[in-house]
């Protein structure tokens, strides 16, 4: 977790985009959160309160554990791409 800090959420939409081509999530909008994102296989959804300027770093956190626990990307790829 100390590689993690306080992400502009502007940076996290774009990983969204880059995630979005990924064939096994769903990303929706609307509701409290923007965004949410779902999983196919499992059907759990993750939300993502991108209508903040930054992410907290453990909200980024529980996402990333969430996208690896689902097997939609690695943790090094997250770090990666952000």
């Amino acid at each position: 977790m100390s590689g993690y800090g306080d992400v502009k959420s502007k940076r996290v939409k774009i990983f969204l985009r880059w995630l979005g081509n990924n064939s096994d999530i769903e990303i929706e909008s609307g509701g409290k959160h923007p965004y949410k994102v779902k999983c196919i296989h499992t059907g759990s959804v993750y939300p993502l309160p991108l209508g903040h300027k930054d992410i907290n770093k453990h909200t980024l956190k529980g996402f990333v554990d969430w996208l690896v626990r689902n097997d939609i990307c690695s943790e090094q790829e997250f770090m990666d791409k952000l």
